[in-house]
């Protein structure tokens, strides 16, 4: 016996939407509250901000953005990731 496959009707449909947002919803609130909260003085308290991020935020255009980019990898010694093709 064969069975063809059939196209799920619209009850059948609303539920697997339903489901799906029953499973999101909550952790989409959550993810939205911790970011909400990092953005308040207490969440700079738990998570605080790091001084190169604050000083690459600060540039006004992509050239300048360029420019503290280089200069922060010089004074760390150089970029994080380096490949060596041997």
């Amino acid at each position: 016996m064969i069975r063809t496959l059939t196209t799920p009707t619209n009850w059948v449909a609303a539920k697997w939407i339903a489901w799906t947002l029953f499973l999101a919803t909550p952790g989409s609130l959550l993810v939205f509250i911790i970011w909400r909260l990092s953005k308040t003085r207490a969440g700079r308290i738990i998570w605080p901000v790091n001084e190169n991020e604050r000083y690459l935020t600060e540039a006004t255009d992509l050239p300048d953005l360029e420019r503290r980019m280089r200069a922060l990898e010089r004074t760390s010694g150089g970029p994080a990731f380096v490949t060596f093709n041997h």
